[in-house]
């Protein structure tokens, strides 16, 4: 029973930050402006690893585990030298689709402030950051938010008490978005700490940092964009939503292409170079790359950009976007995804496969076999479905969810879902319904035979580790459709004493082995409930 209160906790905590973010950043905002892609052509010249001094049984060996994980990438790109030695697209995602980027959003914002103070906008980034709102009512007022500037902004060391990060479970990022002016709101937040000093991760001053671009340019922070940074690199694939008041939402909310996101990547390398143009200066790209604040997140920030001592940084976005760049290698690297905990994941595969893979700065002899399954990978990558690691533990496709291995079953869901990463061993299968609602499935053994109404007991036992007011709304016997006995409970509770969620459990016990299927939504209730043993398997 311990196994079944340990696979609930991570469970339902994951997936209740993903609905509080989700339903912030997802509702109540104007569109935003939408650039429909062209057919531009890529910059990047397809090339062999080999060509370009990598090994392509490292990559093809990075494929590998990409594929027989449980989690959710969506695509990965590969630029070295300037070419492009792999580029990865993992059903259903194609590679020109735009994607939401999320915080790789602030790295962008950040660099159209190195171009506004390049260009004479600002005048240094150690202007106070209240000289941009001069008509703004700021409450709070103390001597601290006169000394913060836009470097303290950049570095996020403004020093304002924000508490709106996922150390806070966004809470302060859902009373900002629900104020009637954003800028405001930021600014009349209570001071923490001096300017300067410490870390602090704060969306509200990534928002800031975009006000103060269309403040001092006059214009729209995605046309100021447009016409310094996406048309130079022929960046055709962004959008961007806006809030209430018309401005452009500074922390997030941009979307654009994976090979959009690597030309980003590849300005930095080029030291603000693109194509013989000095699109951004040198010296503002290795300003904002070093590290000028130590975090507990990663080693380092420097402007908008997560720093790593081993000479890479990153931008990096909720749900596993990221943009590496690797000046040691010439390498760019980027992710898109559906996944939780990316950092840990992606930096394996860097770590341990990408940087290793780069053998030369001449070309290698090319390797034809290697080449061949890292073709045949990359395809794989393309084939219709989900799997989470072994098909026989579990494949999803077409709304139907189907185990082989004992004990063998199936159930429906909505097809519009989507893979995300298991967070317990036990676990088979985890997916977000449309609604950013998590369902799961999982099989452990029973050393001893345990009752249906104790394993809800220990289900809401499970629940008390992240929230309230749990209660038992009810609980019966359910006859599955296969005619097998189970058992289904109905949970309301309250996620962080705040949060309003209903949770349906069905319990299944077959061959010593209990099956529990979890939904957190109650309109997709029916998932649980189409839970059907495959008997002719026994």
């Amino acid at each position: 029973m311990e196994s079944l209160k340990a696979i609930i906790q991570p469970a339902i905590q994951r997936f209740t930050v993903l609905i509080l973010l989700s339903s912030l950043l997802g509702c109540s905002q104007s569109p935003g402006d939408n650039h429909p892609p062209t057919s531009s052509k890529s910059p990047f010249a397809v090339s062999s690893p080999e060509a370009q001094g990598m090994q392509s049984a490292l990559l093809a060996d990075m494929m590998a585990k990409a594929l027989d994980s449980s989690y959710s990438i969506h695509s990965m790109v590969v630029i070295r030298n300037g070419h492009k030695v792999l580029e990865a697209n993992f059903w259903p995602n194609q590679a020109e689709e735009p994607h939401a980027i999320y915080s790789v959003t602030k790295s962008i914002v950040a660099t159209l402030i190195g171009i506004a103070l390049e260009k004479g906008y600002l005048q240094s980034l150690d202007q106070p950051v209240l000289d941009f709102f001069p008509d703004t009512q700021i409450a709070n007022s103390d001597p601290l938010k006169d000394e913060m500037t836009i470097r303290d902004l950049l570095t996020m060391s403004s020093g304002l008490d924000c508490r709106d990060s996922s150390r806070y479970y966004w809470s302060g990022l859902k009373t900002l978005m629900e104020s009637a002016d954003w800028a405001e709101h930021v600014l009349s937040l209570p001071m923490k700490e001096s300017p300067g000093q410490y870390f602090e991760y704060c969306n509200g001053v990534s928002f800031l940092l975009s006000a103060i671009v269309e403040n001092s340019t006059g214009m729209g922070a995605l046309a100021f964009a447009d016409k310094h940074l996406f048309e130079p690199l022929a960046i055709d694939s962004v959008s961007w939503k806006q809030n209430h008041n018309g401005r452009y939402m500074g922390f997030s909310e941009m979307m654009m292409s994976p090979e959009d996101m690597a030309k980003i990547g590849q300005l930095y390398l080029n030291k603000g170079q693109w194509q013989g143009r000095q699109v951004l200066p040198q010296a503002w790209v290795e300003e904002s790359t070093i590290r000028h604040l130590k975090t507990d997140f990663l080693d380092g920030y420097g402007y908008q950009w997560w720093i790593d001592d081993s000479g890479y940084y990153m931008a990096i976005g909720f749900r596993g976007q990221a943009i590496y760049v690797l000046p040691d290698q010439d390498m760019v690297v980027v992710f898109t995804g559906y996944i939780f905990d990316s950092r840990t994941f992606y930096t394996s595969l860097v770590e341990d496969y990408l940087i290793p893979s780069v053998r030369s700065d001449e070309p290698l002899t090319e390797n034809e076999p290697a080449q061949q399954k890292l073709a045949a990978l990359l395809e794989q990558a393309k084939e219709e479905g989900f799997s989470w690691g072994d098909k026989a533990n579990g494949f999803a496709k077409d709304g139907v969810f189907t185990r082989k291995a004992a004990p063998a079953f199936s159930f429906q869901y909505p097809k519009e879902s989507i893979k995300f990463e298991l967070d317990h061993p036990q676990k088979i299968m985890r997916m977000s319904s449309p609604t950013h609602s998590d369902f799961d499935a999982a099989v452990f053994d029973l050393e001893q035979e345990v009752s249906y109404a104790d394993a809800v007991q220990w289900y809401a036992k499970g629940l008390q580790g992240v929230g309230s007011d749990i209660r038992v709304e009810s609980q019966e016997v359910l006859i599955l459709d296969c005619g097998t006995e189970a058992y289904q409970a109905q949970y309301t509770w309250l996620y962080g004493g705040e949060v309003p969620l209903s949770t349906l459990v069905v319990f299944a016990k077959q061959e010593n082995k209990a099956v529990v299927i979890s939904v957190h939504d109650q309109q997709y209730e029916w998932i649980a409930r189409s839970l059907k043993f495959d008997k002719t398997a026994y």
